[in-house]
């Protein structure tokens, strides 16, 4: 079961959001598109939040993997928001909680990166063409 929990953690670490360009809308654009296209990952993870509550193995898999997200995206938001280990924690829940209801991920992360970042309307080239390309940038 611990291989089982490391190898679900470790699909997660290409969703870097200290990767050059990527930021916390990235890191939760990254996040939506995997829920999209691999929803039994985060049932995974479901479950092995479940288990980590009564076995200990688990636990510790999970609270360093927890811990290595909590300090990227404290670093990430340092200098963007007042409090980068509230604002990481607020991440972490969200992401955790949007789990369960992957289809309310697109419009929950689009709020939360606005919450924490603010409306960016710059769009990788050029301007958007509608409003949903504005999201996660």
């Amino acid at each position: 079961m611990e291989a089982v929990a490391e190898h679900a953690v470790r699909q997660f670490f290409a969703t870097d959001p200290q990767a050059p360009g990527v930021g916390l809308r990235g890191h939760l654009a990254a996040l939506h598109r995997m829920m999209v296209e691999r929803p039994e990952l985060f049932t995974v993870t479901v479950e092995l939040d479940l288990r980590a509550r009564r076995d200990p193995t688990i636990a510790a898999v999970m609270a360093q993997f927890e811990a290595g997200w909590r300090a990227v995206l404290a670093a990430t938001l340092s200098g963007t928001v007042a409090d980068p280990d509230r604002a990481a924690e607020l991440v972490i829940a969200t992401v955790k909680g949007v789990r369960l209801l992957p289809e309310l991920a697109e419009d929950v992360f689009d709020a939360l990166a606005e919450l924490l970042v603010g409306v960016d309307r710059r769009p990788e080239s050029g301007f958007p063409d509608s409003e949903s390309e504005v999201r996660y940038r």
